[in-house]
């Protein structure tokens, strides 16, 4: 029965005729053997989905008491809502301000995370960078808004590029180096 695609089952039962795989040298002969197949290649497609499934929920620890990680992965996703900038006059004093929304991709509750939140221009640049300790409860898979703030200093140039640049061409990224859970456990990543 090896080499019978699906393809071929699908005509077989659409068609009422029996189909050849010339291909693979094999013929069925029966409806009990198409059922045989169609039923092995399902159960290889269950296995597959549980495998797909298994290195999701693997990717996203369930023990995460002072568990380390070589990198942070997208579990908190950040997204750049609104870029304002504010009491910014001739001297360059103010504030650049960002409305983010963060999406919680974990499957558990957070209730904190630091972390180095990175805006880029499309060509994956890097403009400006700010560090972050947000203390905000997120549920798992939901999302949540955060506003922050910088101080604009006017002799930097990532600033300036910023303040210039539309929110539609800017990047937002989250490289987290911590997040606490609400059972109290913790993760930290190693961001190198």
């Amino acid at each position: 029965m090896k080499g019978m695609s699906i393809v071929h089952a699908i005509l077989f039962f659409s068609y009422g005729y029996l189909v050849t795989a010339p291909h693979s040298g094999y013929a069925a002969t029966t409806v009990e053997e198409l059922d045989l197949r169609v039923k092995e290649l399902e159960e290889r497609l269950r296995k597959l989905e549980a495998r797909v499934n298994g290195v999701q929920e693997e990717s996203v620890p369930s023990t995460a008491s002072a568990a380390k990680s070589s990198r942070s992965q997208n579990y908190i996703v950040p997204e750049l809502m609104v870029k304002k900038i504010h009491g910014a006059g001739a001297g360059d004093e103010g504030e650049l301000r960002f409305y983010i929304r963060l999406k919680n991709n974990y499957g558990r509750d957070v209730t904190s995370f630091d972390g180095v939140f990175v805006l880029e221009n499309l060509a994956g640049s890097p403009l400006l960078e700010f560090a972050a300790s947000i203390r905000k409860a997120i549920a798992g898979g939901n999302t949540t808004s955060w506003v922050g703030a910088i101080d604009i200093d006017g002799t930097d140039e990532g600033q300036h590029r910023v303040m210039r640049a539309s929110k539609e061409d800017l990047v937002l990224k989250l490289s987290l180096k911590s997040v606490t859970f609400a059972d109290g456990s913790m993760q930290t990543f190693d961001n190198k």
